[in-house]
């Protein structure tokens, strides 16, 4: 139910941040450093309230996977104000909805309600922020449902566990490698101990941000907050993070999975390229290149391998932007049936080797700016996207003014910053940046 937002799930709300200025977001910081952060949004007498603490599965300790997703579950098992399992049932009463999730960089929780329930979620979620009050009976119980919900979503699924043994590939002796779940003997050994000291270090004000949209005014929501977060003490210890330098391979790597469960093959093309965070310049360029090439059935690769070449059933590419440390880009194709692997992988390696030879023209580059921009418009009526954006980004190390100014960028990027980004993502030295894998069904 509270499960990791997925990145294939979230692609689009990740590449595409904001249109300039439309959220027209304003921004403080609380006396104990939590970031507050409202977007006026008029369209109905509603509130979006979202929590976003800067930790995720990254930080977790060796040995302890699972543990930053399993802390998110058992915040919903109660303080001592708030009885276990009543913090839902509370927001429901209210007539709104609540929920959570968790990644790699960060874990938000959020409710929807009428705005003049907001006071009352403020109290909610301020308690929970320092009053987690946990039986050994519920951390087990809540173990055993993370356990199934990994059971139900990866072990039952070829496809998920393909994408994560990719993963674990791609980014080696990182946190990024390491599925957000957990591995299962890990998850399985976690105990209370692991949570509470995870939910102790991690969980204060000034690890955290607050992000508020719908019909309510900045003073109205920073004096809320004040009122409940802004009683909370700031923590003293060092919350910083330092991950671990990624190393180059010696040359492309290549992975072969197959699975008597695998209902269609599957070729996935995996390579490391830089957040917003790490080079804002390529990443726009970039995600300039993912809606050009693969923004529709009429853009070059679909059009390429499954109209033209009558390759493949479906091809993508895709570029999660926002990352406290390397992104990633992946490109994924179900061939035909009776098409190879190889020969999908070869018509592949063929297209991009075209399209690093005549780039990308003026106008597909202009087209597919249109549509970014248009795109992140729409993004600014929808009550829960701005708040998603905003909040993902400061909690990687983005800044508010470069969601805002974001189609200004999008516009800056130029047909020479395509051509060097192209050559970054798939020209030969990418090679060491890349994993080539195949799903295949067992024979």
């Amino acid at each position: 139910m509270r499960l990791f937002i997925h990145i294939f799930l979230l692609v689009l709300i990740i590449s595409t941040p904001a249109s300039a200025n439309v959220f027209n977001a304003q921004m403080t910081r609380l006396d104990n450093g939590m970031d507050v952060v409202v977007i006026p949004n008029t369209r109905a007498p509603v509130v979006h309230h979202m929590v976003w603490y800067k930790v995720g599965s990254a930080q977790e300790d060796a040995g302890t996977s699972g543990s930053a997703h399993f802390l998110e579950h058992l915040l919903f098992r109660g303080t001592d104000k708030i009885p276990d399992g009543e913090f839902s049932k509370i927001i429901r009463g209210l007539g709104g909805e609540s929920n959570a999730f968790t990644s790699y960089d960060y874990t938000g929780y959020y409710e929807t309600v009428a705005k003049e329930h907001l006071a009352r979620v403020m109290e909610m979620e301020a308690d929970r922020m320092r009053g987690l009050t946990l039986s050994d009976e519920a951390v087990l119980r809540e173990r055993d449902v993370v356990l199934e919900e990994r059971r139900q979503r990866t072990d039952n699924n070829p496809t998920a566990r393909f994408f994560e043994q990719m993963r674990a590939r791609l980014f080696p002796d990182h946190p990024y490698g390491i599925p957000v779940i957990g591995w299962m003997d890990e998850l399985s050994g976690l105990q209370k101990d692991n949570a509470l000291k995870f939910y102790n270090h991690y969980y204060h004000p000034n690890n955290a941000v607050l992000v508020v949209a719908g019909d309510i005014a900045f003073d109205d929501v920073v004096k809320l907050a004040q009122d409940t977060y802004g009683k909370i003490p700031a923590s003293q210890t060092d919350l910083s993070f330092t991950f671990p330098t990624l190393s180059s391979f010696d040359d492309l790597q290549t992975y072969s999975y197959s699975d008597p469960q695998v209902s269609e093959p599957l070729l996935l093309i995996g390579t490391r390229a830089p957040s917003y965070k790490q080079d804002p310049k390529m990443s726009l360029a970039l995600q300039v290149i993912e809606e050009a090439v693969s923004g529709g059935p009429t853009t070059p690769l679909y059009n390429t391998l499954v109209i033209e070449q009558k390759k493949a059933i479906s091809a993508s590419l895709s570029y999660s932007a926002s990352a406290a440390d390397t992104a990633s880009l992946w490109i994924s194709v179900v061939p035909v049936e009776g098409e190879t692997l190889d020969a999908l992988t070869i018509a592949v390696q063929d297209f991009l080797a075209d399209l690093l030879q005549t780039s990308l023209s003026e106008e597909e580059i202009t087209n597919a700016k249109t549509r970014l921009k248009r795109e992140a418009i729409f993004a600014r009526d929808s009550l829960r996207t701005a708040p998603m954006v905003i909040g993902r980004a400061l909690s990687v190390g983005e800044t508010l003014q470069s969601v805002e100014t974001w189609p200004e960028q999008i516009n800056a990027v130029t047909q020479d910053d395509i051509k060097d980004a192209l050559v970054f993502a798939f020209g030969e030295q990418a090679r060491q940046r890349t994993v080539v894998g195949q799903m295949q069904v067992e024979k």
